[in-house]
């Protein structure tokens, strides 16, 4: 089994009882990468991250940036794999074999870009669904997931 520390908010979470860091594993250790690489930047140095935003994209179409964004965040997923693969130290419970459903949403109103992803690990589904740039335009703004995901 690998050990991973469990992180709260980007940093390590050190348990105010004990003055210790915990241990992750199984789907909660395979969320946390999960939130670790499609919320960090990409760096080619360490082939970790995604750079999931639209800021980069300026005077773009919509479905355009639609079909970037989704590219990246398949070449996110693909990275993740390739990083398990080379894992010697992965549980059949912290595996991912693969995603079973990646989609994104952009709205229209807000600009804001929505990304749902279900990692399949051992007998079970990891799902993440990460949200940027969410601005409501009105107490009554919000963003319901594709159809194909209810």
């Amino acid at each position: 089994m690998s050990s991973t520390l469990r992180k709260t908010n980007g940093d390590l979470f050190i348990d105010h009882e004990t003055g210790r860091p915990e241990v992750v594993s199984g789907a909660t250790k395979v969320d946390q990468e999960l939130a670790d690489l499609y919320l960090s930047v990409y760096d080619p140095v360490r082939n970790w991250g995604s750079s999931l935003s639209l800021s980069q994209l300026r005077n773009t179409a919509l479905e355009q940036a639609r079909a970037v964004m989704f590219l990246r965040l398949q070449q996110a997923n693909d990275r993740i794999l390739y990083k398990q693969s080379d894992d010697k130290y992965l549980t059949d419970d912290e595996k991912i074999s693969g995603f079973s459903m990646s989609e994104v949403l952009i709205d229209v109103q807000s600009q804001a870009i929505v990304f749902f992803t279900a990692a399949d690990v051992g007998n079970t589904s990891v799902e993440k669904i990460i949200g940027q740039d969410f601005k409501p335009t009105s107490l009554k703004h919000v963003l319901a997931p594709p159809a194909n995901i209810r």
